[in-house]
């Protein structure tokens, strides 16, 4: 569905800098196969390549790597890696005024599968080499196509994905990143598209009373929805998952009697760092944290993965699991109204969804992440320090809670992260939810024939061509 909005993206930015559409290809290792395979694709009928030409991208190119571009990016890489005496270091590393850190840092985990970086393994030293060669190629790619390039659209902001985008942004080229659901214009001073949650509050209070009728009422009928376990448009927007959470379950687990503390881990490889810093260098090293917490507790700690990634994630929290008996891991499939009705007095993430989740039904969330989609708000706690994450930790039992409270503010926060943005179909959320985990297929395609109209396409591209001239960070609804 991302293609969609960004053959919009494209065709207004070349009509407005008199440029052509050209693709690329991000490749770092086995750049012959990978070109072959890429050419072979090209040519069937319904490839993803012709989706392109249909819309003005005609030319395409490969990365590809001179002996001046690797030797370049050795001699960098010995100078860099010597300078290395732990894994924080790698999340400072700058290549040529370039903030490339947790860039580098998250695309080996997703690479390798590793839950954390021992800077002395070889597999980190090889992708180590292979994010400078691709740095360096594009370093001079730029160089030499500076005043060529008048803009840049791509579809992550993270991993190698996101190597080009951080070096055109540092020459003040105009970025954006697109996808089916947000788009946002990124620059020095928002280099994530994941930024800005601070301001949510804020901006809510200066909409108009209309506005803000309508998005409470909205968030209402949409978490009504979502908590007698239907599949709503934020859940179905995201990474498909084969089980609904919120329905009524038996998972068979026998839980003790103890107070329970929810632990609502993340993928150890998913772009840990998408959100900027964090408390805790990556995910192994917070787990680590919370599980010198469960020595000797009064407490039952529950380790829950996410189930879009439990299979992936299974044996990194095995681990943790027999590295520290008080951790129980919880099957994929446990529903979580069977935790919020056995004694749950506290949750645990980084910043993920379980942040509103919890709060709605009276239970306090602490994120180890100062940095999260719900730090404008009072429904969570969000420490700035480890200590003060350390003493939450020690009085959760104490931390009050009132969600009567709180529930208003979570109906704001909701209408803020998801029902703000501008999308291009009429009606968003009745298509997604209509579609379910076919939204990603080719069916929405059908479904954009079935809504489009000339009137409809001519407003999609005067709003587009508003948000590009405006330079705002994020494209909304009019009046939001």
């Amino acid at each position: 569905p991302s293609l969609i909005p960004s053959q919009y993206f494209a065709n207004i930015l070349s009509e407005r800098e008199n440029a052509e559409i050209v693709l690329y290809e991000n490749l770092y290792k086995n750049i012959f196969f990978y070109k072959a395979l890429y050419f072979f694709r090209d040519l069937l009928p319904h490839s993803y390549r012709n989706i392109y030409r249909s819309f003005g991208a005609k030319k395409k190119f490969f990365t590809d790597y001179s002996e001046s571009i690797i030797a370049r990016a050795n001699e960098i890489y010995l100078k860099e890696f010597h300078k290395l005496k732990s894994k924080e270091d790698v999340l400072k590393l700058k290549l040529e005024g370039v903030e490339v850190g947790e860039l580098l840092y998250d695309f080996y985990l997703a690479n390798n599968n590793k839950p954390t970086i021992d800077i002395n393994d070889n597999s980190f030293k090889t992708a180590m080499q292979q994010f400078f060669r691709l740095f360096y190629y594009w370093d001079l790619y730029f160089k030499k196509n500076e005043k060529k390039v008048k803009a840049m659209i791509v579809s992550h902001d993270v991993y190698h994905y996101a190597i080009p985008l951080r070096i055109a942004i540092n020459l003040d080229i105009p970025c954006y990143t697109v996808g089916h659901g947000q788009c946002f214009y990124l620059n020095k001073e928002n280099l994530r598209k994941k930024t800005r949650f601070n301001k949510y509050k804020e901006d809510f209070d200066k909409l108009s009373n209309e506005i803000k009728s309508k998005g409470i009422k909205e968030s209402k009928k949409i978490l009504e929805k979502k908590f007698s376990g239907e599949l709503t448009f934020d859940k179905a927007n995201n990474a498909p998952v084969d089980v609904n959470l919120f329905k009524k379950s038996n998972s068979q687990i026998r839980l003790s009697n103890k107070k329970k503390i929810l632990v609502a881990t993340h993928c150890f490889t998913d772009a840990i760092h998408a959100y900027g810093e964090t408390l805790f260098t990556d995910y192994y090293d917070w787990i680590d944290f919370i599980g010198k917490k469960t020595i000797d507790s009064e407490y039952e700690w529950l380790l829950k993965a996410h189930p879009a990634q439990y299979e992936k994630n299974l044996d990194h929290l095995k681990y943790f699991e027999k590295k520290y008996e008080n951790f129980l891991l919880l099957p994929k499939k446990i529903s979580h109204f069977e935790l919020i009705n056995n004694d749950v007095i506290g949750v645990l993430t980084m910043y993920g969804s379980i942040g509103y989740e919890y709060p709605f039904f009276g239970i306090p969330v602490i994120n180890a992440s100062n940095y999260n989609p719900h730090n404008a708000f009072n429904f969570n706690y969000c420490p700035k320090t480890i200590n003060e994450y350390s003493d939450l930790i020690d009085n959760i039992q104490n931390l009050k809670f009132d969600k009567e409270i709180y529930r208003s503010e979570i109906y704001e926060y909701y209408f803020c992260n998801f029902l703000k943005d501008y999308y291009l179909f009429d009606d968003h959320i009745k298509i997604v939810e209509e579609l379910g985990k076919n939204y990603s297929s080719p069916l929405v395609y059908q479904k954009w024939i079935e809504n489009f109209s000339t009137q409809k396409h001519n407003d999609i591209i005067k709003k587009i061509d508003r948000f590009i001239e405006s330079k705002v960070h994020r494209l909304l609804k009019d009046n939001h």
